[in-house]
């Protein structure tokens, strides 16, 4: 069973049921209810942040920071995105094998 930092979701699900967040959020909805990715428009579209709130937290309600996402672009794209960005082995591999990501344990200090 996986490890939940349960004020981090308090915090996040504050922010989200914010009157601040809402109103941006349905603003930015009306002004760009197309899915930026495909194009799609749904009953199901997702205001996300360019930056993650967790890494640019001045920017949550930032409008030049917010895109609009269909369920299935933001649930395949952005969230393999986001756990490219958290994962060691992040951002693949260069030409001679090792890892691009600052975070690996061989670019940290560790044994190649």
């Amino acid at each position: 069973m996986p490890i939940v930092d349960l004020s981090r979701q308090a915090q996040a699900r504050a922010f989200y049921d914010s009157p601040q967040w809402r109103t941006l959020r349905a603003r930015h909805l009306k002004r760009n209810p197309n899915c930026c990715h495909c194009g799609k428009r749904s009953r199901w579209m997702t205001v996300d942040h360019k930056q993650p709130r967790r890494r640019a937290p001045a920017l949550a309600l930032e409008p030049s920071n917010l895109q609009t996402l269909c369920r299935e672009c933001h649930d395949s794209t952005k969230r393999h995105t986001e756990w490219n960005d958290r994962h060691p082995m992040g951002g693949g591999v260069g030409p001679d094998g090792f890892p691009l990501s600052a975070r690996h344990p061989w670019n940290t200090g560790g044994q190649r």
